[in-house]
C-alpha cells in the first residue's frame, strides 16, 4: 500500500506554499489599507473654482467637450494652453461614474501598491507594506489636492512611472542576450502609455528624466555584462535588445502623435500644447523678453519701457499697444502684485513674468487672432521675426536669441534661488505643515452645476451665506410629471447668488417620489415650489414647512415633509452627520502627525541611504535598491529645485499642490532606504564572526 507523506520542513514544496501564503496576506493587507484610505478621502468635498479660467474651470470645460465627443471644444486662447491628459482622465471617469476625487485616490493607491510590490523584492513584504501605509495616508492627498487640478493625477503618474521603470530596468536583469523581455510585452507597453499620459498632463515633465535615465543606465550596464559573457551570440540579438527601449518609446510617440493629429484635424496646428510646446508662441515670447532695458530682474521682462521700444520697430508689436496700454497691463498688474515677492514696488506696477504669457495671449485675443489657431500661430511667428530682426540690426538693445518661456537669469540671481530652497524643502519635508483649512466653492450656478456633473461632487458650499435651507419629504401624484425647485421669493432681492442640490427618487409604490433639497438660500428668502402640467404652481414658503407633517392633501396631490431645517451650507454640507466629523478628525490628526515626524524620518532615511551607498562603493558594485533610492531622492530634490527656481524667477510658487508630486516619492525613499539599511544590519548581525 502506497503511503502519502507530507513535505519535510524546509522542502521546496513547503517553501513555495509558505511564500504564496505570505504573498496573499501582503496583498490582502494592501486591499484593506486601500479601502481605509478611500473611506477617509471621501469625507472631503471638492473646492470648485468655477471662474478659474486657466485652471479648474478649464479642465472641467475641456472634459465636458471630450465627454460629448467634441474633442476639446471650440478653439480659444485656453483650449490648447495646457495638455489634455487631465481632462481625458476626468472624461473617462465621467463615463465610469465614480466621484472624481475617489478615482484620483484610487489611481494614486494603485500606483503606490505597484511600487510597494516591486520594493518587496529587496526590503521584504512587511517593510514594503509599511511604506505603502505611509503613502496611503499621505495627507497632501486631502489637504493639497481638493481642487480640480492636474496634480490630482500627476503624482500618481510619477509614482507609477517609477514602479514600471524599476520593474523593467532594475528587476528584469540577467535575461538571455537578445530576449530581455522573455517574450513579455505588457511592461514596456504600460511604461510607454504611462509616460505619454504623464507628458500630456503637465509641461515640466523633464524633472523625472534624470531619475528614469539612471535606471536605464543601470539596465544598460547589466545588458553589457550579459553581452560580454555570452558566446556565441545569437543572430539579431541587437534587434531584441533595442526593442526593450524601442517599444516604450514607440508607445510614447504614438500617444503624443495621436493627440497632435487630433489637434491638427480640429484646429490646424500640430502640437499637444500651444503654450509651452508651440514654436510660434515660444519664439514670440522669447523675442519680446530678450529686449534689454537694464532691469536685471527675471520677474520684470516685457515692461512698459520694453513694450514702448518694441512698438517703435515692429508692426506686429505695435498692434499690441492699444489693448495692452489701455486696459490689460493695469488689469494684470493686480494679480502680479498679489503673487510677487515683497520688496520691489515695481512688481505692483508691471506684469511679472509668471503672468506675462497669459496677458500676452489675452491681448492677442483682443486683436482677434485667437479665432483660429493657425492665425494665432502665424501672428506669433511674425512678431518673433520682426523683433528678432530689430535686435540683430541693433535697433533694440537685446539679450542673446531665445525661443523659450523660461526667463533669462541675470548674473548673481542664483543666490536668490538658493535662498528659496529652504522654504521649498520645508514644504516637502513637513507635508505642508499640518491641516490646511478648507475653502468654499466659488462661481455662478451654471459653472458649479458643470463641476457637479463632470466630477460627481460633492462640492464645497459657496460662501455667500452662513446658513441655508434643507428639506426632505415625498410627494404623491396620481399621474404626470412634477418639477420641484427652491426659488427666491418675489419680494426678496438677493444681492448674492445661491446654489441648491436636489435629489428626486421614485418610490416603489409607483405614484410618489422622495425629494431632498439642500441650498445656501436662507429659509426666510426662498419658497419650495411644485410645478405640474396644466395646473398652477404650488408655492410653499420655507418658513411655513413643518417636520413630520402633511403640508397639502387633495384628490390630485399629497405633499409630506419628513425633515426641514438648516442645511449648514456655509459650514460645509459634507460634514453633516457624525461620521464625516469623525473622519475629518482623523485626517487632521494624520496631517499633524506627518508634519511632525516626516522631517525626522527623512533625515534618518538620508543617513540610511548613505550607509547602503557606502557599502556599494566599497564593493564597487551598485545594487538595484541603491539605484532606485537614488532615483527617488534625485526626483524629489529636482522638484524642490524647480519650485525654488519658479518662486525666485516667475511668481510665488510655495504652494502645496505644486510640491505634491514629490511627496509620495519622498515617502517611498524613506521606506526603501530605512528598509534596505535595516536588512543590511540584520544580515551583519546574523553573520558568524
Amino acid at each position: 500500500m502506497k503511503e502519502f507523506t507530507t513535505a519535510s520542513p524546509g522542502s521546496p514544496v513547503q517553501e513555495m506554499v509558505s511564500s504564496g501564503l505570505r504573498s496573499n496576506v501582503f496583498w490582502l493587507a494592501i486591499l484593506l489599507i486601500t479601502a481605509l484610505s478611500l473611506w477617509l478621502r471621501q469625507a472631503l468635498p471638492i473646492e470648485a473654482l468655477g471662474e478659474a479660467a486657466i485652471d479648474d474651470a478649464l479642465f472641467v470645460r475641456l472634459a465636458r467637450s471630450l465627454a460629448r465627443g467634441q474633442w476639446l471644444g471650440e478653439y480659444d486662447r485656453y483650449t490648447l494652453s495646457k495638455g489634455p491628459g487631465y481632462p481625458l482622465f476626468i472624461a473617462l471617469n465621467f463615463y465610469l461614474g465614480l466621484p472624481l476625487k475617489l478615482a484620483e485616490q484610487l489611481f494614486y493607491l494603485a500606483a503606490a501598491a505597484a511600487l510597494s510590490g516591486v520594493m518587496a523584492r529587496w526590503v521584504g513584504r512587511w517593510t514594503a507594506l509599511a511604506t505603502f501605509v505611509l503613502m496611503a495616508f499621505n495627507p497632501v492627498q486631502w489637504t493639497g489636492l481638493v481642487r480640480v487640478l492636474r496634480e490630482g493625477i500627476y503624482g500618481a503618474e510619477a509614482l507609477l512611472l517609477f514602479a514600471l521603470a524599476a520593474r523593467l530596468f532594475l528587476v528584469e536583469r540577467g535575461a538571455p542576450l537578445g530576449r530581455p523581455l522573455g517574450g513579455r510585452l505588457g511592461l514596456p507597453l504600460a511604461l510607454g502609455a504611462t509616460f505619454a499620459a504623464y507628458w500630456l498632463t503637465r509641461e515640466e515633465g523633464v524633472w523625472l528624466l534624470p531619475s528614469l535615465g539612471l535606471m536605464v543606465l543601470f539596465w544598460g550596464i547589466d545588458r553589457y555584462a550579459v553581452w560580454q559573457s555570452t558566446t556565441p551570440r545569437p543572430r539579431r540579438w541587437l534587434l531584441g535588445e533595442a526593442g526593450y527601449l524601442g517599444l516604450p518609446l514607440a508607445v510614447v510617440l504614438a500617444g503624443i502623435g495621436l493627440v497632435n493629429t487630433l489637434n491638427w484635424t480640429h484646429y490646424g496646428v500640430w502640437t499637444s500644447n500651444d503654450f509651452a510646446r508651440s514654436p510660434g508662441f515660444a519664439a514670440a515670447y522669447g523675442a519680446i523678453t530678450r529686449i534689454d532695458t537694464g532691469e536685471a530682474d527675471p520677474l520684470l521682462l516685457f515692461t512698459k519701457q520694453a513694450r514702448a521700444l518694441a512698438y517703435q520697430v515692429s508692426p506686429a508689436a505695435r498692434e499690441l499697444e492699444e489693448p495692452f496700454e489701455t486696459m490689460r497691463a493695469a488689469a494684470w498688474a493686480k494679480p502680479s502684485c498679489t503673487f510677487a515677492p515683497p520688496g520691489n514696488p515695481r512688481y505692483c506696477q508691471e506684469i511679472i513674468s509668471g503672468f506675462l504669457p497669459w496677458a500676452l495671449r489675452e491681448v492677442v485675443t483682443d486683436l482677434g487672432y485667437y479665432d483660429d489657431a493657425r492665425r494665432a500661430e502665424a501672428y506669433y511667428q511674425r512678431l518673433a521675426t520682426e523683433v528678432n530682426a530689430a535686435c540683430d540690426a541693433g535697433q533694440l538693445p537685446c539679450l542673446p536669441p531665445r525661443a523659450t518661456l523660461l526667463p533669462p537669469l541675470p548674473a548673481g540671481w542664483g543666490g536668490r534661488i538658493v535662498d528659496r530652497l529652504w522654504p521649498a524643502l520645508d514644504l516637502l519635508a513637513r507635508f505642508g505643515g499640518g491641516w490646511w483649512p478648507l475653502q468654499p466653492s466659488t462661481g455662478t450656478p451654471p459653472n458649479l452645476r458643470m463641476f457637479q456633473d463632470m466630477t460627481g461632487g460633492p462640492l464645497a458650499p459657496v460662501a455667500d451665506y452662513k446658513d441655508g435651507s434643507y428639506v426632505r419629504g415625498w410627494v404623491g401624484l396620481d399621474e404626470g410629471r412634477i418639477d420641484i425647485s427652491l426659488e427666491r421669493r418675489p419680494d426678496v432681492v438677493l444681492p448674492r447668488q445661491f446654489f441648491s442640490s436636489l435629489e428626486i427618487v421614485p418610490r416603489d409604490d409607483g405614484f410618489s417620489r422622495l425629494f431632498q433639497i439642500s441650498s445656501s438660500c436662507p429659509p426666510a428668502d426662498c419658497n419650495l415650489v411644485f410645478r405640474w402640467p396644466d395646473k398652477p404652481p404650488i408655492v410653499m414658503p420655507m418658513t411655513s414647512l413643518k417636520p413630520s407633517a402633511t403640508m397639502l392633501q387633495n384628490e390630485e396631490i399629497l405633499i409630506y415633509v419628513e425633515e426641514v431645517g438648516s442645511s449648514g451650507w456655509g459650514t460645509g454640507l459634507w460634514t453633516t452627520g457624525k461620521l464625516n466629523g469623525i473622519r475629518i478628525g482623523y485626517l487632521k490628526r494624520l496631517s499633524t502627525l506627518y508634519a511632525r515626524t516626516m522631517p525626522v524620518l527623512a533625515l534618518a532615511a538620508l543617513l540610511a541611504f548613505g550607509v547602503i551607498l557606502g557599502r556599494d562603493i566599497r564593493r564597487r558594485q551598485f545594487s538595484a535598491v541603491t539605484i532606485l533610492a537614488a532615483a527617488l531622492l534625485g526626483a524629489a530634490a529636482l522638484r524642490v529645485g524647480l519650485i525654488a527656481w519658479i518662486d525666485a524667477t516667475s511668481f510665488s510658487a510655495m504652494i502645496l499642490y505644486y510640491m505634491s508630486p514629490a511627496h509620495p516619492l519622498l515617502l517611498a525613499f524613506i521606506g526603501l532606504s530605512l528598509g534596505a539599511a535595516g536588512r543590511m544590519v540584520v544580515r551583519r548581525r546574523g553573520t558568524p564572526g
